[in-house]
């Protein structure tokens, strides 16, 4: 298991409809690049990687791909349970 610093996934309302779901505080030793295209590729969505100055490496989902991501996240043991937070439930 990499990460031991909590992983905060929230649910950011665009207009109307769309939504996306932002993951930040995954460990800065990951391939991001390598991430998000199995998230991509897993959840049938698009998505970017985005540096904040002060959130860090941050990625963003197209929809509300919460619970897939957190599922994710423990299945390939990226993250355990204990360090997932979700947000806007």
């Amino acid at each position: 298991m990499i990460n031991q610093k909590t992983v905060h996934i929230r649910l950011q309302q665009r207009n109307g409809r769309k939504s996306l779901t932002i993951i930040q505080g995954l460990d800065e030793l990951i391939d991001f690049e390598k991430v998000i295209k199995l998230f991509k590729k897993e959840f049938c969505c698009n998505g970017c990687i985005v540096k904040d100055l002060q959130l860090g490496i941050v990625i963003q989902l197209q929809g509300d791909q919460r619970e897939s991501v957190k599922n994710f996240l423990i299945n390939n043991e990226i993250s355990c349970d204990n360090f997932i937070t979700l947000h806007g439930i």
